[in-house]
């Protein structure tokens, strides 16, 4: 059986979803990145990002960089994982496009649920470790931190290209976790519905003007 109804319609809607949720993170998560050059020095900071030399950090450089990853991930696990497990599945993007995530059996994710499928935030989750190496070797850590944000944006590109091709229109994370995307604007029809109607149009059909899943 092909997609179903709702699966084609709301492909559109997760990419946009997923923009949108990108674009938020990435402005309130360059705050802490911001707000803690003093620990550095405005000029010390500016210096060392024009010429980038691992041999000579700044001082509390290693400390301003513990600071915002872990602030930043903070700021992640707010948006991607406490406000769609208080509302109903739903990050503040799925929110303006309605849609939303649910297992398997419709129900919201428990917050370990959402926090398996954040996967903007699986390079953050395996960067923490590394955050113990920076005071020792901080070009090693730095190194090691740049392949972790590779990998995991290859397997965001990977999840991508497997809610496109994917006749359910689940991505890696959503296997992972067991979950779907689904609107909640338009019903979820199961495989029997799916087999007897063609389109939305004709589901509505067999409804009575006065009813209101034909408003």
């Amino acid at each position: 059986m092909g997609e179903t109804m709702e699966q084609k319609s709301i492909k559109g809607e997760r990419f946009g979803a997923a923009l949108i949720d990108y674009m938020i993170f990435s402005f309130i998560g360059s705050i802490p990145a911001v707000a803690f050059i003093p620990l550095v020095g405005f000029e010390a900071f500016l210096g060392w990002f024009l010429n980038s030399s691992f041999d000579d950090v700044p001082e509390n450089f290693v400390l301003y960089s513990i600071l915002t990853a872990i602030t930043t991930l903070i700021i992640g696990l707010i948006l991607y994982v406490l406000i769609p497990t208080n509302k109903n599945g739903q990050t503040l993007g799925k929110m303006m496009l309605k849609i939303k995530a649910v297992t398997l059996d419709n129900q919201n994710p428990s917050i370990a649920i959402h926090a398996l499928r954040a996967i903007m935030l699986w390079s953050a989750y395996l960067n923490i470790p590394l955050l113990l190496l920076l005071p020792v070797n901080y070009f090693a850590s730095s190194l090691l931190m740049s392949g972790v944000g590779f990998m995991t944006g290859a397997l965001t590109l990977v999840s991508a290209i497997m809610i496109l091709a994917n006749q359910d229109g689940r991505g890696l994370h959503d296997n992972l976790a067991k979950t779907r995307v689904v609107s909640t604007v338009i019903p979820v029809f199961d495989d029997v519905l799916d087999q007897k109607y063609d389109s939305k149009e004709d589901f509505l059909a067999d409804f009575d003007d006065d009813d209101p899943w034909n408003k």
